[in-house]
């Protein structure tokens, strides 16, 4: 899923792009959270996202 594909940042060419990404997926689900979803973790979902997206 891309939400802003202005924001796309090539994680391959660009190793220090997954800075934004994990900040990026902690902040989803920080807003998640504030709407009452009890399974927002940022943690897990940079994983996730990571496995799907890179396969590590």
């Amino acid at each position: 899923m891309i939400t802003d594909p202005q924001q796309i940042v090539n994680v391959i060419a660009y190793p220090t792009g997954f800075v934004f990404f994990d900040r990026d997926a902690h902040n989803v689900s920080t807003w998640f959270a504030t709407k009452g979803v009890r399974a927002a973790d940022g943690e897990k979902l940079a994983r996730l996202l990571r496995a799907e997206a890179c396969g590590f």
